[in-house]
């Protein structure tokens, strides 16, 4: 049995607040639907308008991004996986609820045996703290095997016209995916500043690898910081949005997509985690408003 009680399994959304800001977090998908300043009442998260995009915050789980086909296979079989896995139209259990923090988990089922073979517990936690909101992720290995997994965040933030985002150190990249699928084989510049605009999203999203970087800032077109993210040992870093989308999303992944030669095979998939059996894998990020 799991050590926490569960609060709530049916859908619904949770605020957390302190004195400078306040969160909304939906059950379905553990998605972060909302983060305004408490003073100014200023939204900073995309509202999830289908216009462009209906989401906000999506938790990428058991894989960041595109396979082939939509499939892979271990231990000889085969199975289907969406795009950026089922976690972010899962329902979550709430397990622990005060005014500044919330955490949710997925348990692994009978629905996410047919796609994912193993055992597990995907927990979230949403902590408020001064100006700051630190979303922190927690995988744990319940199966008796090894398991094999990527995950990743993809908050959206909102942007007026000549907003920046700012790299703490000069990056290698970007890199572009071909067909949805990543190509790490091309030469590529440097980069510290990404100004976004009708053109830098016209071969979908910017992609960086072997960061140096543990923190980048949002800016508007007055070089006035809107927010900072920071993150923990991320190996790749994604920047995305639709073409003229007032949005843009800032996402470090512990996974990446599929090359195009890949075998299929997820224990050789690039980006993969293996997590053994009792083993817990963590991963964070903080979004500071100034």
């Amino acid at each position: 049995m799991h050590r926490w009680e569960i609060i709530s399994s049916m859908k619904k959304e949770i605020l957390i607040q302190n004195s400078n800001i306040s969160a909304t977090v939906s059950t379905m998908g553990a998605e972060l639907k909302s983060l305004k300043q408490v003073k100014s009442n200023t939204e900073y998260l995309w509202s999830s308008d289908p216009r462009f995009w209906a989401r906000s915050a999506p938790i990428l789980f058991p894989i960041v991004g595109k396979m082939r086909q939509n499939q892979y296979t271990h231990n000889g079989l085969s199975y289907s996986m969406p795009q950026h896995g089922f976690a972010r139209d899962s329902e979550f259990n709430i397990v622990n609820q005060d005014k500044s923090s919330a955490t949710l988990e997925l348990e692994s089922s009978d629905k996410t045996f047919p796609s994912y073979p193993f055992k597990f517990y995907l927990i979230i936690n949403f902590t408020l703290e001064d100006d700051s909101l630190k979303v922190a992720y927690t995988v744990k290995n319940i199966d008796d095997k090894t398991i094999y997994f990527s995950i990743g965040s993809h908050p959206a933030f909102n942007v007026t016209k000549g907003s920046k985002v700012i790299f703490e150190n000069i990056e290698d990249g970007p890199y572009y995916l071909d067909d949805g699928f990543v190509d790490f084989t091309a030469k590529q510049q440097q980069t510290k500043e990404i100004e976004i605009n009708s053109n830098t999203f016209k071969n979908d999203a910017l992609i960086f690898k072997n960061l140096k970087s543990r923190e980048v800032r949002l800016m508007d077109s007055n070089d006035i910081t809107q927010i900072s993210m920071k993150f923990n040992q991320t190996p790749y870093l994604g920047i995305w949005s639709p073409v003229n989308a007032p949005f843009v999303c800032i996402e470090p992944w512990h996974g990446i997509a599929d090359t195009k030669d890949h075998s299929g095979e997820l224990k050789d998939k690039l980006g993969i985690n293996a997590l053994e059996a009792g083993k817990e894998f963590k991963t964070f990020y903080v979004i500071s408003i100034p």
